[in-house]
């Protein structure tokens, strides 16, 4: 096994920031609320495709 400084760097998010897609049966009200409890409103990106009423809101 080699040492963890041969490890390549992985990245998440985008722009360094969370990204979250929501899939066809996650809650994306309550995990946008958990974005913004933990990182903070403005901090993390996200993609919403129908049905949310997060998105209801937005339209």
């Amino acid at each position: 096994m080699g040492r963890e400084d041969d490890l390549p760097t992985l990245e998440f998010g985008k722009d360094g920031k969370p990204l979250y897609v929501n899939g066809p049966y996650d809650n994306a009200d309550k995990v946008i609320k958990t974005l913004e409890k933990s990182v903070g409103k403005g901090n993390y990106d996200y993609l919403l495709q129908g049905g949310s009423e997060i998105v209801d809101d937005l339209g």
